[in-house]
């Protein structure tokens, strides 16, 4: 499942326009990852960054149920 969810954020990256998502932890169902915001303005803000995230690790990754912003 760590490849899958690996996957799922290096597809993802692009979308973000600089705004990075990095994992920090997968236990069980629950992923934790770090947001990252670009020191221009260029980025997405952190709330669309993980919906977009969540959105596809729903589809790549039914298994995850839960993503914890820490």
């Amino acid at each position: 499942m760590l490849e899958k969810v690996k996957a799922t954020l290096a597809k993802v990256r692009p979308m973000l326009g600089g705004t990075e998502i990095v994992l920090v932890d997968l236990n069980g169902d629950t992923v934790k990852v770090n947001v990252l915001l670009p020191g221009c303005a260029a980025g997405l803000p952190e709330e669309m960054a993980i919906e977009i995230f969540e959105d596809l690790l729903e589809e790549d990754v039914p298994e995850i149920k839960k993503v914890i912003v820490v």
